[in-house]
């Protein structure tokens, strides 16, 4: 097996000097993909017949959007599995996870609180996670990395193909659905890291390499969790005031 193949897992190359930079070249390269693929999917959706019915053409690419992201995962999990490095670390729970459970949870039963979680903490965290991915270790050609941005990247093509076609129209009284959501994941997550060892959330050590690492230097640890708290808190509702001044144009020509 090779040791630094496209199928090598994350684990197996820690320390081994192939992975790239936060904004470096390839990083870049990734942001680019990403980018393209997220404006071509979304330009795709609203071409198609609108309405979202049962077997209509737009619920059927809202599933499949919603699966390849789920692909992806498990066969990252069963490549690591594979080499024997499916340790609790990499159990697929950390809330950019949770938020593609609920993709497919969307794509069976379209509904509002699932479509909240996903504007609000999908979206962030997925576009958190392309901007200073927690991969960096890994080869950028590699597997796990294609994952890492492909599954993150399709998490906001999947917000912003809603958004654009006028199918997901996210409203401020539903900010209670995303507060009590995250409560709820922080109170299992957080005993759960403890017991495991593990940092599901960042939230018992700041992502490396992400603006966390700072507040952490400032607030220390676990106090860091505080801002970072509030800081989830302004953005949920700082993207409900900027969907609040763009709707009716964007509803207009969807």
């Amino acid at each position: 097996m090779d040791e630094y193949g496209f199928f090598t897992p994350e684990p197996a190359v820690w320390g081994k000097g192939v992975g790239f930079s936060t904004f470096g070249p390839a990083h870049l390269a990734w942001l680019l993909a990403v980018a393209v693929m997220d404006v071509l999917i979304v330009r795709g959706y609203r071409r198609l017949p609108a309405g979202t019915e049962k077997g209509s053409p737009r619920r059927r690419m809202i599933l499949v959007v919603a699966l390849v992201p789920l692909a992806l995962l498990v066969g990252d999990d069963v490549l690591m599995a594979s080499w024997g490095l499916f340790s609790p670390q990499w159990w697929p729970l950390h809330t950019c996870n949770m938020c593609e459970y609920l993709l497919l949870v969307y794509a069976i039963h379209p509904n509002r609180p699932a479509g909240e979680v996903i504007f609000t903490l999908g979206l962030l965290g997925a576009a958190l996670a392309l901007l200073f991915p927690g991969w960096t270790n890994c080869a950028p050609t590699s597997y796990p990395t294609l994952c890492g941005f492909a599954e993150h990247g399709l998490l906001v093509a999947f917000v912003l193909m809603l958004l654009a076609g006028g199918d997901l129209d996210p409203r401020r009284e539903d900010l209670r659905v995303s507060i009590t959501f995250v409560a709820v994941y922080l109170a299992v997550i957080y005993p759960l890291n403890k017991a495991l060892d593990t940092n599901f959330a960042f939230v018992n050590t700041p992502s490396a390499g992400s603006p966390l690492v700072a507040v952490a230097e400032v607030c220390g640890n676990p106090g860091y969790i505080v801002p970072y708290a509030i800081a989830l808190l302004c953005a949920f509702v700082g993207m409900h005031a900027l969907w609040e001044r763009v709707r009716v144009r964007v509803l207009r020509d969807a």
